[in-house]
């Protein structure tokens, strides 16, 4: 039985959020003291013992803003999960895929959900624009 969303049945947005939350004095730290190479800095973290998420800071940027972004899309990381399977539900049964790294800056309203399959050696993505409201919504697979 596949799981209708790639994130283990226990797995909620608030815990997702709370581990965010969990690692922010780590995340300041970092960008605080970070080498901006060629303009930007990344950092990644695990978030509930479920998927990395890549930080991309540019230089000029404000990490607090880097931070708000991320705690709206772990606020809404189950139901983006689950609208992602509705749009690829030609791959769900063929290659079983699940969340491995979740992208988040700054720099596009964008959100990047990539996605591996538990059975063949594939990677996609699958995007995410943002409204003026903070509410994250299927954009198209890349």
């Amino acid at each position: 039985m596949i799981n209708k969303y790639s994130l283990s049945k226990n797995v909620t947005s608030i815990q997702c959020l709370d581990s965010l939350n969990l690692q922010e004095n780590m995340i300041i730290r970092y960008f605080n003291s970070a080498l901006f190479d060629k303009g930007a800095a990344e950092l990644n973290i695990i978030i509930a013992n479920e998927f990395d998420v890549r930080l991309t800071l540019n230089e000029g940027e404000h990490t607090s803003d880097l931070l708000q972004r991320a705690r709206e899309v772990m606020s809404q990381i189950v139901e983006m999960d689950l609208e992602a399977h509705e749009n690829q539900q030609n791959t769900i049964e063929k290659y079983q895929p699940y969340i491995y790294e979740v992208e988040i800056n700054l720099q596009d309203d964008e959100v990047n959900l990539e996605y591996v399959s538990s059975i063949v050696n594939a990677a996609w993505g699958m995007f995410f624009r943002r409204t003026k409201e903070g509410k994250w919504f299927f954009d198209n697979i890349g």
